[in-house]
């Protein structure tokens, strides 16, 4: 299997520093891609009764790949619609002045900033 790459590109200056708040962030990203990725593999060998994904033929790998990123646009669009509720409760929450428990405000002002990147 090879990288996608052929012919390699000039390494490119950066311009920011990668701190270690980077690398653990990358660390995390790959632990998890390792971790779900020999899972999901498995997990498809056993339910495709030992098939040997090399050997599927291009064209139905194509319309199987085809399959995949339509699921994959309609998780994303399903969670966007759910996101959209939760910072619709969220930015309800944070702005609500008759709540009398303050941690509460604060806790849908974390909520929305998590979400959106904005403070208000």
């Amino acid at each position: 299997m090879t990288t996608g790459k052929v012919v390699a590109e000039k390494p490119k200056q950066l311009e920011f520093e990668f701190t270690e708040s980077h690398r653990y962030h990358l660390e995390q990203i790959k632990l998890a891609t390792c971790d779900l990725l020999d899972r999901k593999y498995k997990a498809g060998v056993q339910a495709y009764k030992g098939t040997k994904l090399w050997t599927m033929p291009a064209a139905r790998m194509v319309e199987n790949a085809i399959e995949e990123t339509i699921d994959q646009i309609t998780y994303l669009l399903s969670l966007r619609q759910n996101i959209r509720i939760i910072m619709e409760l969220a930015n309800e929450g944070m702005n609500d002045d008759s709540v009398c428990a303050t941690t509460s405000r604060e806790n849908c002002r974390a909520i929305w900033y998590t979400i959106t990147g904005l403070d208000k």
